[in-house]
């Protein structure tokens, strides 16, 4: 969900924060810069997909046990 939630932030960011700055300073202008926020979501969309491609969290023969329940209490998911 982490990661869904930072792919969508990376390709809407530059646009809220265009629109913020022109809001918090009252800026009149008409043109809005499409294609330099385009560039920009897509630079920081490419930097997290490679971010997330490097993250070495889990070894690939790392052996995943789901949560299970024992003797009636739920016992966290664990990496061996």
């Amino acid at each position: 969900m982490t990661k869904k939630i930072l792919i969508i932030l990376s390709i809407l960011a530059p646009f809220i924060t265009f629109y913020l700055i022109k809001f918090a300073f009252k800026l009149s202008d008409k043109k809005i810069p499409f294609l330099a926020l385009s560039l920009t979501s897509l630079i920081l969309l490419i930097l997290t997909l490679v971010y997330f491609r490097l993250d070495n969290s889990f070894l690939p023969d790392t052996k995943y046990t789901p949560p299970k329940m024992e003797n009636g209490k739920i016992k966290p998911a664990e990496n061996n």
